[in-house]
This record gives C-alpha cells, structure tokens and sequence, in this order.
C-alpha cells in the first residue's frame, strides 16, 4: 500500500468522478483506472461502484476513506515535522545562564525564541561561568551566557556580545555615602570588597579589580561569596561594599542595601553568548539569531 494509491482513493472519493479526479491528482483519466484497478487487485476488494453514470464507494470503500485520510494526514505531519527539525525549528537547546542574567536578559531571550520559533525548547541551567565554559568545551551545553569580553573569548569558544551594562555600587542601606546620587571609586578605597569567588567568575573579579587599579588604588578585598544573593546579603550586614550592574538595579529592591551610580570609569560589565568553536546545532543556531537581533537592540538603546 502506497501514499500515492490512497491519495487517488480519497480523491475519488470526494469527487465521484473520473474526470475531475483524474484532473485533480495530475494523471490521465486511463492511468487513473488502471491505478485504481491496482490497488483493489491488491486489497482484493472493489473501493467503487462505478457505470456510464455514477461512482459510488462500496462497503470495502467507505471504511478505507477515512483511515486514508488519517495516513495522509500522519505522512504530512511528518514531512512537516522533518523539514522544519532539519531547518532547526524544533529542538531543544541547552542553554548555562550566568545568575545575573536571570534578572531581565534571560526572559527577554526566552519570550523572543518562544515568539519566533515555539517549536524550540530551551533547556535553562544556571551555573556560574567557569562550569559554562567548561560544558560548552565538553559538549553538555549548546550555548552560554557568560560574562565574556567579546574580544577575548575562552579557547575553544566563540563569542557574541549581548551587552555591556555600566556599573553602580552597591552600599550598607545605613552607610555614609548612601543618599549620594554619584560617587566615584577612590571614595571607597579603604573599604572592603565584596567580591564572587574568583574561581567562579575570573573574568568579573578581574574587571572589578581593575577598575579599581586604574582608579589609583588596590582594592581592599574583603569577603568572597558564591552569589550575587549573598554577595548584597553581605552588603546588607554592613561587612563591605560590591559592583553590582545596571540590571541589577532594575530588577532588584534589596532590604538593606542602597544603589549609588558610578562616575569615573569606563569600566562596564560584558554579557556574552558563547558556544563550542566547532559549531552549533540548527536548533541553537536559531537561538544565537535570535540573541544577536536582542543585542543589536541593547547596544543602539544604551
């Protein structure tokens, strides 16, 4: 039994006539008998009931019909649904999010990959940069979303900047300089840090201290955290001062804390896509499209 020979008997069907069938399904009107003469050979049943006159289905007809139609429709559905895998419209993608990115980046992302192509599923999993790194180099994460310069993407990586947030402080609700509405970095250079672990976030650690560097002094490193939570929490009991950016702000009310913008440094924090150097999955090349649509919007609004 073939797609093409139920095509024809569905066809006939709802026509009930040669000449239009014929017509219909693209063959001559003697083709189309002798295909249809065939197939009831093979099924050892006549389908019609055909005179000079009329074309009516027999018993053996009407209950092949609608069994036809539902073959037909299954064969389309997976034909459509090869095609659009091979396109990468359908797929999961596993994607590592750095916890910052959770705040608005991420939702951002997601409402516009579920908007653009609902057959993707994204796989989310928060993990700090250096275990995105590592995953994506092993193959257990399609894509990331690190805080990565874009010019200097870890080896075996490639890179896409999403965004590049300016930096404010994050201050003790109760601290001297709180109700300030600026202030600049050699302000707090006898104060400690609050600083994520470096081992965590190298590159972060990195672009905090620097900024202090090229500000005139060294930082003053005080406690060192797993989190951005207990990096305010810290901040909140008074035990130092942290860089927070402008995401944050915009998505968090912290009991304890006050948010001061910074003046003074050019330094800002990266938000990158990255992935393996060897290539994406179609499903993940549609993803990263989808990202750099959202950057080029970011960049023109900051």
């Amino acid at each position: 039994m073939e797609l093409r020979q139920l095509e024809i008997v569905v066809a006939l069907s709802e026509e009930l006539h040669f000449g239009r069938t014929a017509e219909r399904v693209h063959l001559s009107q003697p083709a189309l008998t002798q295909a249809l003469s065939r197939f009831e050979s093979q099924l050892g049943a006549r389908l019609f009931e055909r005179t000079s006159r009329r074309v009516t289905l027999t018993p053996a007809g009407a209950a092949l019909v609608p069994r036809a139609r539902a073959l037909l429709d299954q064969a389309a559905d997976a034909a459509d649904l090869v095609g659009r895998i091979a396109r990468g419209e359908e797929g999961t993608v596993r994607l590592g999010v750095v916890g910052s990115a959770m705040l608005n980046l991420l939702p951002e992302l997601v409402r516009s990959v579920r908007d653009r192509h609902p057959g993707i599923e994204l796989d989310i999993r928060e993990e700090i940069g250096t275990t995105q790194v590592e995953e994506l180099r092993q193959g257990r994460l399609d894509l990331g979303i690190v805080h990565v310069a874009a010019g200097a993407p870890p080896e075996g990586l490639r890179v896409l900047q999403l965004r590049a947030e300016p930096l404010s402080i994050a201050l003790p609700a109760d601290h001297r300089l709180a109700q300030r509405s600026v202030l600049r970095l050699p302000e707090l250079r006898d104060e400690p840090l609050v600083l994520v672990r470096p081992e965590q976030e190298a590159d972060t650690s990195a672009l905090y201290l620097g900024a202090c560097a090229d500000a005139g002094f060294a930082a003053r490193v005080g406690p060192r955290v797993t989190s951005l939570q207990a990096q305010l929490s810290l901040v909140a009991a008074g035990l130092g001062w942290a860089f927070v950016s402008r995401s944050v702000i915009e998505s968090l009310d912290r009991s304890g804390v006050a948010f001061v913008a910074l003046r003074g440094t050019a330094a800002r924090l990266p938000m990158a896509l990255a992935w393996p150097a060897r290539g994406l999955t179609a499903p993940a090349r549609l993803v990263r499209a989808t990202a750099e649509t959202l950057a080029q919007g970011s960049f023109e609004a900051s």
